[in-house]
């Protein structure tokens, strides 16, 4: 999914206009992410996140009334050096994007392992 903001890549650990986070360090991470919709009558909501090319989990809300939806979690994992976690938008999903950052992706390392 790419990213048409990036608000603060501090370190090389995010390649942000891709939206892929990756591990400098063999350790845990914290990785969160967070999307929201306004005014839509046709697609559900949701992320689904990845390592690795590998799908860890979905994260959405199937409905299509025209109410302003957000949907967010985290997630705490053990990477290792060059492992690369982001997200993707399903098939008939949507997310929303503007200046006020609605649909967003961050991580960063908890302790080194």
């Amino acid at each position: 999914m790419e990213r048409t903001t990036v608000v603060n890549a501090v370190s090389k650990q995010s390649a942000g206009h891709r939206g892929i986070f990756t591990a400098s360090f063999r350790g845990v991470y914290y990785i969160r992410f967070t999307a929201g919709v306004y005014n839509n009558n046709s697609y559900n909501i949701g992320l689904n996140l990845y390592k690795n090319r590998h799908h860890l989990l979905h994260l959405g809300e199937n409905s299509i009334d025209g109410i302003a939806k957000h949907v967010s979690s985290g997630v705490t994992m053990k990477l290792v050096a060059g492992d690369q976690v982001y997200t993707k938008l399903p098939a008939n999903y949507l997310v929303y994007d503007d200046s006020l950052f609605c649909t967003s992706f961050s991580g960063f390392l908890i302790f080194r392992m």
